[in-house]
Parts: structure tokens; C-alpha cells; sequence
């Protein structure tokens, strides 16, 4: 089914890119991804945005340029229900525009530049010795809980076993 641009109302056009099948909107431009196409994207190669970002704006400079269109409400190109806009990964500046039914999200060409961006610093960030030093403490902490929760289960198990229980006899009389 071929989709409209949540902006510029223009049909999509579909490319495979690096695998993944992106409906890219020449004229905005921007991209559709559906819930899974931009993870997709960025575990297929980590250059694979930037590259991105170079084929859109090639594409758009061919045509008559990319266009300014009014700010508005974003619409689904599949349920037509309005888009909501977040962030990537909650704390990153890459804005999108996500629909809250279908799970698909549109992206103007700009934050794909942002978003290689964001993905590097995120890389060095974790990469770098005071990360993996957190990192390490934070596993050694969630073992040595782990040692205290067995630790704390056995306990109970040999408090109980010491307490004193009536073993039951069939062949005693009751009372």
C-alpha cells in the first residue's frame, strides 16, 4: 500500500536501504519508518544514518529542493491518527514523531544527522573508563545481592528445620 507524507500529504517513496525497506518522502524531506526499520538501520552498519542523510539530500538537490511546509498536525499514513512527538531513547535530541497505534514514526531529514551524532557520543560515553568502571560496580553490587538473597533463603530453611514439629505416627494413639 503506498503511503502519503505525514507533512507534505506527497506519496512516499519506497527504497531498500542497507537491507531495510525506508519509504522516504522527496519533497519534505523526511522519512516513515515502522517500528522496527530505524534499529534495524543502525544494526546493519553504524555509518548506515550518515549515508542516509547523503542519499536523501542528494535525492531532494535532483528534484526542485527540499520545501518549507507550515508547522501542523503530523497524521499516520497508515491509521491517519495524529503523531505524538518524542524523543529517541527518551533522553536523546533527536526528535520524532511517532503514531501511538501502529507503533510507526516519521522523521524529517535533519534529526538523522543528529541522531549519528547522538549514537557516537552514546558510544564514547560507553567506551570510556569511568562507564566501565560504573558498569563493573554495578555488576559486583547485583551479585552480592544475589549472595545475600541465597544467603537470607537458607537461612529461613534452617530456622524452620530447627523448629520443633510433632512428627505425626499412625500407630501412636492420638491424644
Amino acid at each position: 500500500m503506498a503511503r502519503n507524507c505525514p507533512d507534505c500529504q506527497q506519496q512516499l517513496n519506497i527504497e531498500c536501504y542497507h537491507g531495510v525497506e525506508l519509504e522516504i518522502c522527496l519533497e519534505c524531506p523526511g522519512l516513515w519508518f515502522n517500528a522496527t526499520e530505524l534499529r534495524r538501520l543502525i544494526t546493519s552498519d553504524p555509518l548506515a544514518v550518515v549515508a542516509l542523510d547523503d542519499h536523501i539530500m542528494r535525492e531532494t538537490r535532483q528534484r526542485k529542493g527540499a520545501a518549507s511546509h507550515p508547522i501542523h498536525t503530523l497524521h499516520c499514513p497508515d491509521c491517519a491518527l495524529p503523531l505524538e512527538a518524542f524523543h529517541y531513547e527518551y533522553s536523546s535530541p533527536v526528535q520524532l514523531n511517532a503514531c501511538p497505534n501502529c507503533g510507526g514514526f516519521w522523521m524529517i531529514e535533519q534529526e538523522l544527522l543528529k541522531l549519528q551524532q547522538w549514537l557516537e557520543h552514546e558510544e564514547h560515553v560507553r567506551d570510556s573508563p569511568e562507564t566501565k568502571q560504573q558498569i563493573a560496580l554495578a555488576q559486583f553490587q547485583i551479585k552480592h545481592d544475589q549472595v545475600l538473597d541465597r544467603q537470607e533463603g537458607f537461612g529461613r530453611l534452617f530456622r524452620l528445620m530447627q523448629t520443633r514439629v510433632p512428627i505425626w505416627n499412625p500407630f501412636l494413639p492420638l491424644g
